[in-house]
């Protein structure tokens, strides 16, 4: 087979074989008159041969690309006030809440004759939540694949 058969068949046919006129000239008479006629027949053979074709090389190639991003970021701080009591109790004041503060009572026990609980202070607490963006560049990925064509070597792969 030819490389410039695309189809990867190859025809062969065998080539009529050239015969004398099938009508013969009758030698006695002079006359044109049928004497013989000869038949041809033409055969043809079609074989397919595999070929090796163009090939394909891929590559997944990543990228990164700096892209800007904004998020939102919250945050919390406290704020601690210090409020003098100095009031006697009988017990430890547990920790209480009022209008969104937190009071966390401080004692000190005193020695007299007699040993008493003395609220020294309370430590009001006022939660403050505050919101702001935040600004950033961050690496992200990306994949693309590449296509390489491979130029066919003609070989015939069925080994023949």
């Amino acid at each position: 087979m030819s490389s410039s058969d695309p189809g990867g068949q190859n025809a062969s046919a065998s080539a009529p074989v050239p015969q004398p006129d099938a009508f013969e000239q009758h030698e006695s008479a002079g006359l044109a008159t049928p004497a013989t006629l000869k038949l041809l027949v033409e055969e043809l053979r079609v074989e397919k041969r595999l070929i090796e074709g163009d090939g394909v090389r891929i590559r997944v190639v990543t990228d990164e690309v700096e892209t800007p991003v904004s998020v939102m970021l919250r945050t919390e701080s406290l704020d601690v006030r210090r409020v003098p009591i100095d009031r006697v109790v009988d017990r430890v004041p547990d920790i209480r809440e009022e209008d969104g503060v937190t009071i966390v009572p401080v004692v000190e026990e005193v020695v007299v004759t007699e040993v008493r609980l003395i609220l020294k202070e309370e430590l009001h607490v006022r939660r403050i939540a505050t919101a702001r963006e935040h600004r950033d560049v961050v690496t992200l990925r990306r994949q693309h694949a590449e296509l390489e064509r491979l130029p066919s070597t003609g070989k015939d792969l069925a080994g023949s």
